[in-house]
This record gives C-alpha cells, structure tokens and sequence, in this order.
C-alpha cells in the first residue's frame, strides 16, 4: 500500500509540473496557416467551391460542399481536416500542383484550435449558417 502511495504521489507532483499546452489563437496561429496555404483560392479575390477562409462570418457559412469547414471540438470529423491531411487524394487540399501540402505541425495546429472549440474573433456572424457546434459551451 506505501508503495501504490508513493508511486500515485510521484505521478500526482509529476503532472502538477508539467507544463500546459497554450491554447490556439485564431489570429496568431490559424489565420497564418489559412492565409500562406489556403487564401490564392479560397479568399477574398477568389473563392473555389465558394469557399472563403480569409474571415470567421466566411469560414462559418461554409462552402458548395455543404459539408461545415469544421465541427467545433471533433477535429477528426472535420473537414477540413480530412482535406489538409490528405487521406484522399482526390480531395486533397491544396490540389496537387497547387501549393504545398500543410506540414503535420500546420495540420496538428488545426487540430487543436477545432478541438479546443475553434473560437474565432467575435465581430462576425454566428454559427448557426456554417459551422455545427459538437457540444455546447
């Protein structure tokens, strides 16, 4: 029993120290990744698939997929989450040819931001046109 003690004490004082992940910023983080990798078609001089991700009101309302740009929390349903991770080549974002593929630490960024609620600026419409919210705040 001491030693259970100890060893649940050990692991207790080893989580206590151990640093927090910082959450994803919107601005700071996110908008980045969309405006290096995403904004020669998907902004505000052209938007494929009416799609456009240079705004959160834009990013909420979604594309002609019909599909929401994310589900808020479920990072792994998302998709645009499918799309940068390139599970199908034929849906992959950015298109062969047309950019880089994102880095896995740009997709792991998006992860945590969805995950995480993807909360985006405030000033823009509400989610109730685009984006499904997983769970309730």
């Amino acid at each position: 029993m001491k030693s259970f003690l100890f060893l649940l004490t050990i692991c207790l004082g080893a989580l206590a120290i151990a640093p927090a992940r910082a959450e994803i910023d919107f601005d700071k983080q996110v908008k980045p990744i969309f405006a290096d990798n995403c904004y020669k078609c998907h902004g505000e001089e052209n938007q494929k698939g009416k799609l456009r991700l240079d705004s959160p009101a834009m990013i909420r309302k979604g594309g002609d997929s019909g599909e929401p740009v994310f589900l808020v929390g479920k990072s792994a349903e998302s998709h645009v989450i499918k799309l940068v991770s390139r599970l199908n080549s034929d849906d992959a974002m950015p298109p062969d040819g047309k950019g880089d593929p994102l880095s896995e630490a740009q997709v792991d960024t998006l992860r945590r931001w969805i995950d995480e609620g993807g909360d985006m600026p405030a000033a823009s419409i509400s989610c109730s046109t685009g984006c499904r919210r997983a769970r309730p705040r």
